[in-house]
């Protein structure tokens, strides 16, 4: 899926050695950290964290398959449980203090998810 995109091997391994925004600010010459800030609001805005969500929510049935394996051969199951949090949107550890925020994340993205089904 990548080739598709026009990323290959070398630039995908660059940027997933890539941890945070500053480590992105400093390997491609960006000096205000704010602009990073700014394409994340705009990524948001458009929809586009949806999209990515929603894409990556289909392939949870072999992800899971995929972690089940790994977490039998290695004996840990971190990778399965980031799965849920993220893309599942279930974090075990979450409390009541939580729900309400939850809440309303997922109005959110069902707002975002209206929008994009409506747009011409």
């Amino acid at each position: 899926m990548l080739d598709n995109l026009g990323i290959d091997q070398k630039t995908y391994r660059l940027l997933y050695s890539i941890k945070t925004q500053t480590g992105f600010a400093k390997r491609f010459g960006i000096k205000d950290l704010g602009t990073l800030t700014d394409w994340n609001k705009k990524i948001e805005e458009e929809g586009l964290v949806l999209e990515n969500y929603i894409w990556a929510k289909e392939l949870t049935p072999n992800i899971l398959y995929a972690l089940y394996l790994k977490a039998i051969k290695h004996g840990r199951a971190a990778e399965a449980k980031v799965w849920f949090k993220y893309v599942e949107d279930r974090d075990f550890s979450r409390g009541p203090k939580n729900d309400a925020l939850r809440i309303h994340a997922l109005k959110k993205k069902q707002e975002v998810i209206e929008k994009i089904l409506t747009a011409p």
